[in-house]
């Protein structure tokens, strides 16, 4: 049955030969020597993965933090700069994100000598297929795109938080997206990876 509405054709084959398509010449096409997809299907399947406790997860900041306007309870956002990996298992891929809380802030005019100053902790990481967690983990290094230093201390709010300063008396701390950062897990991180059998 063919029905045309419009300038649409609908067309129901009910067991009668092949289906023809009707085309822009309005000539039939045969669709009875079309093939099914015969390409191999790759098996994927849901394995456990461990990231052990002090794995470096080298981030890059998406988020822009400063000690100026930055409110302490604003979150921020990093991306996992390069794929972490266990028994040669990509655990961690590039892509994955890391969320965060400022948990203080000090403008530089109240950083004291160090400048100002922010105080962050590390909380959750995410993979892009949806899978990760809470995690236990401290910023051990940050490296500034201009270069300029960053002095990173624990800080006193919390077991895995970090206090970076600018290093210097009235020197404001800014970070642009891209800051490159180091994290250490603290704590094991369990998560599911898939992977190709």
């Amino acid at each position: 049955m063919v029905l045309v509405t419009g300038g649409l054709v609908l067309l129901s084959a009910c067991g009668e030969g092949p289906t023809t398509v009707a085309g822009g010449t309005g000539k039939a096409a045969d669709t009875s020597r079309l093939t099914p997809d015969a390409r191999p299907q790759v098996a994927l399947n849901w394995i456990d993965a461990t990231v052990p406790v002090g794995a470096e997860v080298s981030l890059e900041l998406i988020s822009r933090l400063d000690s100026e306007t930055t409110a302490a309870g604003s979150l921020f956002q990093a991306r996992v700069s390069a794929a972490v990996q266990a028994g040669g298992i990509e655990i961690v891929p590039i892509g994955a994100t890391v969320a965060g809380i400022v948990m203080e802030a000090a403008p530089a005019a109240r950083g004291g000598p160090e400048g100002g100053a922010l105080t962050l902790g590390v909380r959750v990481l995410q993979t892009p297929l949806g899978t990760g967690g809470m995690i236990a983990a401290r910023l051990t290094a940050v490296r500034r795109r201009a270069g300029e230093p960053v002095t990173v201390k624990p800080g006193a709010t919390a077991a895995e938080s970090v206090r970076l300063s600018a290093g210097a008396a009235q020197r404001a701390l800014t970070m642009e997206p891209g800051t490159s950062m180091t994290m250490v897990l603290e704590k094991a991180l369990d998560i599911k990876v898939k992977q190709q059998s």
